[in-house]
C-alpha cells in the first residue's frame, strides 16, 4: 500500500457528505474570535479567572489536521480517520474539561485515579492551579 492508495482512501472518506462538508474557507479564525468573546463574557461574569483565560487561549491557532491510521487487521487496510486538534482553538478547552471531569469522576469511581494522576503530570503546577 503506497502513497497513492492513502490519498485515494483519504479522498474517498472526505468525499462522504454524510460525515464531511467541504468548506470554502478555513473557519479557524472565526472559531478563535467566538471563543475569545465567550471567554471574555465568562471573565466579566466571574465564571473564570484571568489565569484561566491565559491558559485557555491559544496564541497562534491552526486548523485541525486530518490523517488516516491504517486498520491493518482488515482486508485492504482501510484508514481510520483522525483529526488532530493540536494547536486548534478548542484544544486547551478540551483539556480543561477533561481534567475537571476526570477529577470529579475519581471521587465517584476511584479506579480512574491513576488516569487523573497521569493527566495531571502533563501539566505544569501553574496550569493545574489555573484549572482549579
Amino acid at each position: 500500500m503506497g502513497k497513492e492508495h492513502n490519498i485515494s482512501e483519504a479522498n474517498c472518506q472526505l468525499g462522504d457528505t454524510t460525515y464531511y462538508k467541504r468548506l470554502d474557507q478555513d473557519p479557524t479564525s472565526d472559531h478563535q474570535r467566538l471563543l475569545n468573546e465567550k471567554l471574555t463574557e465568562m471573565l466579566a461574569s466571574k465564571a473564570i479567572s484571568e489565569d484561566n483565560i491565559e491558559y485557555l487561549t491559544v496564541a497562534n491557532p491552526r486548523t485541525g489536521r486530518f490523517y488516516l491510521l491504517p486498520k491493518t487487521h482488515k482486508p485492504g487496510n482501510p484508514g481510520r480517520p483522525i483529526v488532530s486538534a493540536n494547536g486548534h482553538p478548542t484544544k486547551r478547552i478540551s483539556e480543561f474539561v477533561d481534567l475537571h471531569y476526570l477529577c470529579l469522576i475519581t471521587i465517584v469511581c476511584p479506579r480512574y485515579h491513576l488516569s487523573y494522576k497521569a493527566i495531571s503530570k502533563r501539566h505544569t503546577r501553574r496550569d493545574i492551579a489555573c484549572l482549579t
